[in-house]
């Protein structure tokens, strides 16, 4: 499952922001096997802030976007043994 959401303006004819944000949740992986089962999962969080610029080219329009990302997320590995 993926989650994004964006907002932006272009505060001139020229120049502008775009601001956004997403959340990624994998599907699950499980594995049994005769010892055990191994589970894989997790979530991750994205976000950034873009400036964005325009140029114009006779008919064609160049659109540019630079800045920052930042993601963070977690990871769960859990191992369940089987004892007999």
């Amino acid at each position: 499952m993926h989650a994004d959401l964006s907002f932006g303006q272009m505060i001139t004819d020229n120049i502008g922001y775009d601001l956004s944000g997403s959340y990624l949740k994998p599907q699950s992986v499980s594995d049994n096997s005769e010892y055990g089962k191994r589970i894989l999962s997790g979530d991750f969080f994205q976000s950034s802030l873009k400036i964005v610029l325009k140029f114009t080219f006779y008919k064609f329009e160049l659109i540019l976007k630079f800045g920052i990302n930042m993601a963070f997320g977690k990871l769960n590995y859990l191992i369940k043994l089987f004892v007999r």
